[in-house]
């Protein structure tokens, strides 16, 4: 199926941004490189979603490699980054605990298909996309305080989402102890 060879796609570009990230000095071309890698990725994950809902078409593989994907994606983003001093490193432990303890709660829920992404985070993963490839470009003058306010959106959606989660899980988890 198509929107898992998307998905696949994705996972097989994390090794690619990976290795631009560990490009010494984090010159332009690399940034540009790493920029492109992302905005593959983010496109690719926005058509196999679209694809998947459009042709009614879902796999278990699909489903449990899409969040590893886009997960992987952002975290070398992060990562990578913040290594190279363009996002502090708070910012991406802060993104990073909140994907590592959403992860933790839907395997912990006693239904956690009742824990998928609402409309929220799913926005929350656009502005995290937007702001990274933002952040990657290199220009000047007033960009890098636009890039930078997007990614301050981007973390505010991250702890609203992520704080709707554990709410959500402690509700499932207390009234199944009941």
């Amino acid at each position: 199926m198509l929107p898992t060879a998307l998905t696949m796609l994705r996972l097989a570009l994390v090794p690619v941004l990976m290795a631009l990230f560990l490009v010494p000095g984090f010159p332009s071309g690399p940034r540009l490189w790493a920029t492109g890698v992302v905005l593959i990725a983010s496109v690719t994950d926005l058509l196999d979603g679209a694809l998947a809902r459009r042709w009614r078409v879902t796999s278990r593989l699909g489903e449990v490699l899409d969040p590893i994907a886009d997960k992987a994606i952002v975290a070398v983003a992060l990562i990578g980054m913040s290594a190279w001093h363009l996002l502090p490193w708070w910012v991406t432990a802060l993104i990073l605990g909140r994907e590592l303890g959403v992860t933790l709660l839907r395997w912990l829920a006693p239904d956690p298909r009742s824990l998928l992404s609402g409309r929220w985070a799913k926005v929350k993963t656009v502005l995290q996309m937007v702001a990274i490839c933002a952040l990657l470009l290199p220009l000047g003058g007033a960009w890098p305080v636009l890039a930078g306010l997007t990614m301050a959106a981007a973390v505010v959606l991250t702890l609203i989402t992520g704080g709707d989660y554990a709410v959500r899980a402690v509700q499932q988890i207390s009234a199944r102890r009941r």
